[in-house]
């Protein structure tokens, strides 16, 4: 009996190479299921991210393999697709001031002037901050100069986002704009008159960076502003894409009706953003061309990300009382901002009530000046933002454009 009791219990064992195998095949199977669930399903959450990381892969010159390499090229086309779809429905938004005439570029003499001017302020909070530190108003309204980089003074707007920069004597704030994941900076200037273009001295080979604009025109802000060819990924920025109008002549090379022109007419200080045709260029003291328009008239024009991904961004836009805004979005920055959508650039700008808005070149080129002091975070190689052929600057009080 017991030698039979042994025999049973020895009948048979499963050896740990074939127990390791069946491991091993189950993982290899469950990888699959997985692989072609995440690429073929419809599930809302999972399809919005598969999108956003194929456009945010394919919306760069050097690292579109990381969607080519194990993404189905159908999937892939239909993302595209979409894109392209999007971008044909921007063919028809131009923007129309209407009755919206002359912006009156309004003083600041005093007290009430100031608040209505700097409407954007939480004016509860500031009359209270103004009395605890009586040293700002040393010099009247007109001259109130506060930076506060670091948002030690806590202060914000009544929309909630973090005050850096209240400066009336050069007629702007700075708000810090923080969303899901990302961070950056947006300029409200109050006299849309000083806004201006430049380009490199050495269009067509070198670009500039935005920090030798911006010493070199003494401006308030500068950021960045076209495209410009990049290939490999290492380009010179001195050939741009798509129109670059200085004073009615193009430096450029004018794209399709699928990018927007937009910019400022002679005598003119309304940001327009139109379908290029050539006869309208003479029109234009300064102007470029770019990609998507996000407001149009008071309405927001991008919904989702518009095949476009996540990246640092940057944008222009302006409301009916003439404030003109620059944004700055800072991106690929694990732990500290990962970058955003157009349509994240749309809500803020919208928030402020922008009547016209436009996305400009993004990416590692982003980067914000203010008196020739970096406020935002490059992703570029040097931190300082890219060569480029072309900054959008605001020139300070008392200078000429």
């Amino acid at each position: 009996m017991e030698t039979n009791n042994k025999l049973g219990r020895n009948e048979w064992q499963p050896s740990k190479k074939l127990i390791g195998g069946l491991i091993a095949m189950a993982v290899v199977l469950f990888m699959v299921i997985s692989y072609i669930f995440v690429m073929y399903t419809d599930n809302a959450f999972i399809s919005k991210w598969r999108t956003i990381y194929i456009e945010t892969a394919m919306s760069t010159k050097t690292h579109q393999w990381l969607a080519e390499w194990f993404i189905p090229h159908g999937v892939i086309d239909e993302v595209m697709a979409n894109k392209r779809a999007e971008m044909e429905r921007q063919k028809n938004n131009n923007s129309d001031w209407g009755e919206n005439g002359e912006f009156e570029g309004e003083e600041v003499e005093g007290e009430k002037d100031f608040y209505n001017v700097y409407y954007e302020l939480d004016t509860d909070e500031f009359r209270d901050f103004l009395k605890n530190h009586p040293e700002f108003l040393a010099d009247g309204y007109d001259n109130i100069v506060i930076e506060d980089f670091e948002c030690e003074y806590g202060l914000v707007t009544a929309q909630g986002d973090p005050i850096v920069v209240v400066n009336s004597k050069e007629k702007c704030i700075i708000i810090k704009l923080l969303g899901s994941g990302y961070e950056g900076k947006m300029a409200i200037v109050k006299d849309s008159s000083k806004v201006t273009l430049a380009k490199s001295e050495m269009l067509g080979s070198y670009g500039q960076e935005v920090e030798t604009f911006a010493k070199k025109y003494d401006a308030l802000i500068a950021i960045n502003g076209s495209m410009f060819s990049d290939a490999g990924g290492h380009g010179s920025g001195g050939i741009v894409r798509g129109c670059l109008v200085i004073d009615g002549v193009d430096y450029g090379e004018p794209k399709g009706d699928d990018w927007k022109f937009f910019g400022m007419k002679k005598g003119d200080d309304h940001l327009n953003i139109v379908t290029y045709k050539p006869s309208i260029v003479e029109e234009y003291r300064w102007a470029i061309q770019c990609y998507p328009a996000l407001v149009i008239n008071g309405t927001s024009i991008v919904d989702g990300t518009f095949g476009m991904g996540i990246h640092p961004r940057a944008a222009i836009g302006q409301n009916l009382r003439g404030d003109f805004f620059l944004l700055v979005i800072d991106g690929r920055q694990v732990g500290y901002s990962l970058g955003c959508t157009v349509s994240d650039c749309a809500y803020h700008m919208a928030k402020y009530d922008a009547y016209q808005a436009v996305n400009i070149d993004g990416g590692s080129s982003a980067v914000m000046f203010y008196l020739g002091q970096q406020i935002t975070k490059s992703s570029s190689a040097t931190g300082r933002g890219r060569y480029i052929p072309d900054s959008i600057m605001v020139l300070r009080q008392g200078s000429s454009n």
